[in-house]
């Protein structure tokens, strides 16, 4: 967490340093706020400083050179109408505090702070809206230990302006070269995602840049599909589809799916509409059947999109295999890899997975059957250090066993690390394998020389990171 260099924390989670002292900077704004914190929810007040993305609680208004209590650099505000004149502030690493004002025109003036905020820092401040609620559940702040809960919110701003989250200028400058030089020197073609260039286009943040991620894939693809040929439509249309779920906020500009008669099923549960799509994202969806390590009905779009965005700093590239039938019942596998945040980057988690998609006469996907372990996904991320459950889940067996993304500093320890080598009773086709030195996998027109394969076999999943 920002400003911390203690690894303490107290029972709501957030940074405590009884010694240090406040760094003079410009204030935004400040004041009374409760703070819910604690095992039994208790509240306290605390005086609140916002300076930058810095909030930082303090026991007295007088707080000039005075010890702090409570820390985080702010990434994600959410109105909680649980609690009145309530908001829920978020960090990166996924630490989140639950604040009420004293009164209307102080919960004003906070919540135009935020606003301003993400303008000031050069962020995409998204329009105020009303997150609806998914299907037959009560939506729920994980941040905050997974017990507030939160009947309706208001997405006030997100700090992206590309893919991945926290990708600067300069790197997709580099990326930018480097595919341009990949062109050039073997003819790698770049993935095609449809309308990402209209103007008309009505984003969620602001128009995603996938240069970083593209990159990605040219790099470690293991098939070179024609361009015109089916395998290469197919992957296109996957991606333009990941592209508009996860960024065009106005599903009526979804030119990948057919509205009407849209289904997704995810290891043949109850399907998911459109609609469905729209309001829980990507992530809730496909991890819904994963009911063991992850709870759809405490997380949010927003949340979800955070976490697992920054679970791959350089993107989650994903790749057709092979096609096994042909329109309008087009069946293939895929392949999904990326770096985790926080290794090095031989450090590969590889997954593998099959789909089925009916599609229209126009080529619009009216069904979709996928086909993954998604339990085992977050068993890897776990093994990671990327998934870790909460103090409630590990304090009380009456707490709900859900888990979720985050870490304590927002970076792991690289030496923390430990991966099971434990070698696996059975061998699934759709096997993730994590490589944790160079390995027998070739990154794709750059290096072809053989490998040692020391990788670690685990159970298989599947995962909907950057397509």
């Amino acid at each position: 967490m920002s400003g911390s260099s203690s690894g303490e924390t107290d029972t709501s989670g957030g940074s405590v340093r009884r010694h240090s002292i406040s760094v003079p900077c410009a204030t935004s704004t400040s004041g009374w706020l409760r703070l819910r914190c604690g095992f039994f929810r208790s509240w306290k007040v605390h005086y609140f400083v916002l300076k930058g993305t810095e909030l930082t609680a303090y026991t007295t208004s007088h707080y000039e050179r005075q010890p702090f209590k409570q820390r985080l650099s702010v990434v994600l505000v959410e109105k909680s109408l649980k609690y009145e004149h309530g908001f829920i502030v978020s960090s990166m690493s996924g630490t989140a505090m639950t604040l009420t004002a004293t009164c209307e025109r102080d919960y004003t003036k906070w919540i135009n702070a935020f606003s301003a905020m993400g303008s000031s820092n050069g962020l995409d401040v998204a329009p105020v809206e009303h997150v609806q609620e998914r299907r037959g559940s009560t939506s729920n702040c994980t941040r905050d230990r997974g017990s507030t809960l939160v009947e309706s919110e208001v997405y006030l701003y997100i700090p992206t302006k590309s893919i991945p989250l926290t990708t600067s200028d300069t790197a997709l400058d580099e990326a930018r070269a480097a595919i341009a030089k990949l062109q050039a020197t073997v003819g790698d073609h770049v993935p095609t995602r449809s309308t990402l260039d209209d103007p008309l286009v009505e984003w969620r943040v602001g128009r995603p840049d996938y240069s970083m991620l593209d990159l990605l894939f040219l790099q470690g693809k293991t098939h070179n599909h024609k361009p015109g040929s089916l395998e290469w439509m197919i992957q296109n249309l996957i991606k333009t589809w990941e592209m508009e779920i996860n960024h065009k906020s106005n599903m009526h500009q979804w030119t990948t799916i057919n509205s009407k008669l849209f289904q997704c099923h995810v290891n043949t549960n109850e399907p998911f509409s459109s609609e469905d799509l729209l309001h829980m994202g990507k992530y809730d969806t496909f991890l819904s059947s994963a009911t063991s390590k992850y709870d759809t009905k405490k997380s949010t779009r927003e949340r979800s999109s955070m976490m697992f965005g920054s679970a791959f700093p350089n993107g989650f590239a994903w790749e057709v295999l092979e096609v096994f039938s042909k329109p309008p019942r087009v069946s293939f596998s895929w392949r999904h890899w990326g770096y985790p945040k926080g290794t090095s980057s031989t450090t590969m988690i590889e997954l593998f997975g099959f789909t089925i998609l009916d599609l229209d006469t126009s080529m619009r996907i009216c069904g979709m059957e996928t086909f993954y372990k998604a339990d085992a996904f977050l068993e890897v991320l776990e093994k990671q250090n990327l998934l870790r459950k909460s103090e409630d889940q590990r304090a009380s067996s009456l707490c709900s066993r859900s888990s979720t993304l985050f870490d304590s500093d927002g970076t792991p320890d690289r030496d923390s690390i430990v991966l099971d080598t434990k070698e696996p009773s059975t061998k699934c086709p759709f096997t993730p394998i994590v490589l944790t030195s160079p390995s027998s996998f070739k990154i794709h027109s750059i290096v072809t020389d053989e490998r040692t394969d020391d990788g670690v076999a685990m159970k298989c999943p599947f995962a909907t990171k950057f397509t």
